[in-house]
């Protein structure tokens, strides 16, 4: 879950050296704005579904796996985003495209402890 960001960061600084174009490639805020709402919303939907499929699965980790389905989810969702963004300098990569990995990893923290995490029965 922690390395998801690294790297996503890492792939994307090799690919600036290969294309060093993309370095003067220049975003406002507005772009940021946009690619950090479609990457979060994009990866609601598999959040979801992970935290379908593995509900009240996890007796030792729930916050640990929630924060991995969570890093998977965004990462998932920053590649198909950043295939349609026109943007690649690596400002805009980290504000757009890897804040929302972080942001939906700990929403999965969140995930994990009310979903995943098995209940003992109460009565």
């Amino acid at each position: 879950a922690a390395f998801t960001p690294v790297a996503l960061l890492a792939a994307s600084l090799l690919a600036s050296l290969v294309w060093p174009e993309t370095l003067a490639d220049h975003s406002v805020l507005r772009n940021h704005v946009a690619c950090i709402i479609a990457t979060f919303v994009c990866s609601l939907g598999p959040l979801a579904a992970f935290a379908v499929l593995r509900r009240r699965s996890e007796p030792l980790m729930p916050r640990l796996t929630g924060a991995a389905l969570g890093a998977a989810a965004g990462a998932w969702a920053a590649v198909t985003i950043e295939l349609h963004c026109g943007h690649a300098a690596p400002d805009h990569v980290i504000a757009g495209h890897l804040l929302p990995v972080v942001l939906v990893t700990l929403v999965g923290v969140l995930v994990g402890d009310g979903v995943l995490a098995i209940r003992a029965k109460h009565g």
